[in-house]
């Protein structure tokens, strides 16, 4: 099984020095810890995209696709989760943003994690 992990872009800590643009945040450990928590024993791939470092990786072939969700980067994720769900692939959605607002993230997902999702 291949899950792939996203986590949009928010466009936020932003540092611009001339022409150069460089995200001044660390990485996601929402999705960090989720790909620590897969079982090693299981055939799993993963691999984790943070779209402020790298772009998400619209083309890869997954069987399922978890993207975190926050208020800031809430269009361009559900933009993601419709493109990947166009192509047959599952969708879950997570984040504090998907949390408080869960109706409004199952028009885009298949499946929704409401809380700590290590704890789900």
């Amino acid at each position: 099984m291949k899950i792939l992990l996203l986590m949009p872009d928010a466009h936020m800590h932003k540092l611009k020095i001339g022409h150069h643009l460089r995200s001044m945040r660390e990485a996601p450990l929402s999705l960090t810890t989720l790909a620590a928590l897969l079982p090693l024993e299981r055939d799993i791939e993963w691999k984790l995209v943070d779209g402020s470092v790298d772009p998400i990786p619209l083309e890869e072939n997954a069987d399922l696709v978890g993207i975190s969700v926050i208020t800031g980067n809430v269009v361009r994720a559900y933009q993601i989760a419709d493109h990947f769900r166009r192509r047959g692939i599952p969708v879950v959605l997570g984040g504090t943003h998907v949390s408080i607002l869960p109706g409004e993230a199952m028009a885009h997902a298949d499946s929704v994690v409401i809380g700590m999702a290590e704890r789900v």
